[in-house]
C-alpha cells in the first residue's frame, strides 16, 4: 500500500513536470524527476512512468500533454541511510525514462 501511494505520487510529479515542460515549449531538453527514500525500499515500477512519457496523458484540466521526442526524462533516486544522529546519502540511481 505504501509503495502504491509512492508510485502514484511519482506519477503525479512526472505529469506536473511534463505539463510544465509543454507550457515552456519543451525547454530545457532534459527533465529530471527526483525522489528520495531512507533505507532500502523496493524500487518503483518505472514501466508506468515510461508509458506516461511516451504516450502523453490528459491533465485534470483537460489539457492534452503530448510526448516530445527531443526531450529526455531522467528519473533520479537518492537513497539515504540513518547513521547515528545523521542521515547520510548512500547512493544515487539514475534511469532514463525517455
Amino acid at each position: 500500500m505504501v509503495q502504491q501511494r509512492g508510485s502514484k505520487k511519482l506519477e503525479e510529479k512526472l505529469k506536473n513536470l511534463l505539463e510544465a515542460a509543454q507550457r515552456w515549449n519543451h525547454c530545457p531538453k532534459t527533465l529530471v524527476l527526483s525522489a528520495w527514500s531512507q533505507g532500502l525500499v523496493g524500487s518503483p515500477d518505472t514501466r508506468k512512468l515510461k508509458d506516461i512519457c511516451r504516450m502523453g496523458f490528459t491533465s485534470s484540466t483537460g489539457t492534452q500533454v503530448s510526448a516530445a521526442p527531443d526531450v529526455e526524462v531522467v528519473f533520479s533516486r537518492f537513497l539515504f541511510i540513518k547513521n547515528m544522529s545523521m542521515i547520510v546519502l548512500d547512493r544515487i540511481h539514475n534511469e532514463v525514462l525517455m
